[in-house]
């Protein structure tokens, strides 16, 4: 994602996505929250963490995402052992997750832990909500 709220505007117009949610997971606020802002106006319901460990814990608590967007370098637990530890349980292995990072030499061994799509930061919100309305298959009922 772009810094800041430089390029982290999109069409303001409402989509209703029958209650879906996702986890955004990122250490930057400033990214959380534009990307909180721009995905519950898209309709979705959005909640987010500042690293891997503190998603874990609200999956653990019971919260099953219906898609993750997740950062690599975090403080605490990074993006790649949050995948290995996702997935440790088989039910959750159904959760798409999209990575988002500066890293893209990383993207090779983030395919071999199952994710669904890797973007490379700066990106557009265009087309991160394109790659989840693919994931969440909601272009499909148009």
């Amino acid at each position: 994602m772009a810094r800041k709220n430089d390029s982290l505007q999109v069409n303001s117009k409402k989509e209703v996505h029958t209650s879906k949610r996702i986890l955004v997971v990122d250490d930057e606020k400033d990214i959380c929250d534009a990307l909180k802002s721009i995905l519950e106006r898209q309709g979705f319901i959005v909640d987010t963490a500042n690293d891997g460990m503190q998603a874990m814990n609200i999956i653990d608590d019971g919260m099953v995402p219906d898609l993750i967007v997740l950062d690599v370098e975090m403080p605490d637990m990074n993006g790649y052992t949050f995948m290995f530890e996702l997935y440790r349980e088989e039910k959750r292995r159904s959760i798409p997750v999209i990575v988002v990072s500066a890293y893209s030499e990383m993207q090779p061994i983030f395919s071999h832990r199952g994710v669904k799509d890797y973007l490379i930061k700066p990106t557009k919100p265009e087309d991160l909500l394109k790659k989840i309305r693919q994931h969440l298959k909601l272009d499909q009922a148009k």
